[in-house]
């Protein structure tokens, strides 16, 4: 009777470690997930206030309607991908699409960012 009490108790230590594991592992996810949503959000609201793509639409627009082409002087001097170059070695904890979203969307943001030097 007691190798079976100590076996119960094995199996109720297991199953509560691998519940405790998944449970520490989804909050993870989640919070990893709202950090990448919280700083997506803040560099297109960045964007928006400033008139980014409004500008570079009126941009196209005249070098159309006058032939020529123009130069544009942008600088990026502060790092805006904090949370990407923190976090980049656990995006795959997150949920499928996020991880090929997120990072389609750092390659594209740096790609532009490259082209802006």
């Amino acid at each position: 009777m007691e190798i079976l009490g100590v076996i119960i108790g094995g199996v109720l230590v297991i199953i509560s470690n691998i519940f405790l594991d998944w449970r520490r592992h989804a909050k993870e996810s989640k919070n990893l997930a709202f950090a990448f949503r919280g700083e997506l959000k803040a560099i297109s609201l960045i964007a928006d206030k400033r008139g980014y793509v409004k500008t570079i639409h009126k941009i196209i627009k005249k070098m159309k309607s006058t032939g020529t082409s123009l130069t544009i002087d942008i600088q990026v001097r502060r790092e805006y991908f904090n949370v990407f170059n923190s976090n980049v070695n656990k995006i795959g904890i997150l949920k499928a699409p996020l991880p090929e979203m997120i990072s389609r969307f750092y390659v594209q943001a740096n790609g532009i960012l490259e082209d802006l030097q």
